[in-house]
C-alpha cells in the first residue's frame, strides 16, 4: 500500500489535536462510533515519539473528514478561529491526495 507523507505533520500536531478534542465529544453526542475510534487513532499516531511522517491514504482521509466535520460544525456555531485552522489543515490534506496522485 502506497504511504502519503505528511511532512508538516510535526508543526500541524497541537492545531490537530484542538480539532479532536473538541470533536470526540460531538462525535459521542451524535453516535458516530467509527469517528470517535478514528479520532482515538489520531491522537495515538500524533503521541508517539517520533511522530512518523507517513500514512495510509485510509487515515488521512479520515482526518479530512474529522477536519471537514468541524470546520462544517463550528463555523455554523460561530467558533470561527477553531473552524478556520481545520479548513486551513483540511486544505493541507487535500493538497496531500493530489501529491500522491501525481507521484
Amino acid at each position: 500500500m502506497h504511504k502519503i507523507q505528511y511532512k508538516d505533520i510535526n508543526t500541524d500536531k497541537d492545531n490537530i489535536l484542538k480539532v479532536i478534542e473538541e470533536m470526540i465529544p460531538i462525535y459521542k453526542r451524535m453516535e458516530k462510533h467509527t469517528q470517535v475510534l478514528e479520532c482515538d487513532q489520531w491522537v495515538l499516531m500524533l503521541s508517539r515519539k517520533p511522530i512518523l511522517p507517513e500514512y495510509t491514504s485510509d487515515a488521512i482521509l479520515a482526518l479530512k473528514n474529522i477536519l471537514n466535520d468541524c470546520a462544517n460544525i463550528c463555523l455554523s456555531y460561530y467558533e470561527y478561529d477553531l473552524g478556520n485552522t481545520a479548513m486551513i489543515l483540511m486544505d493541507k490534506v487535500s493538497k496531500l491526495f493530489k501529491q500522491m496522485r501525481y507521484e
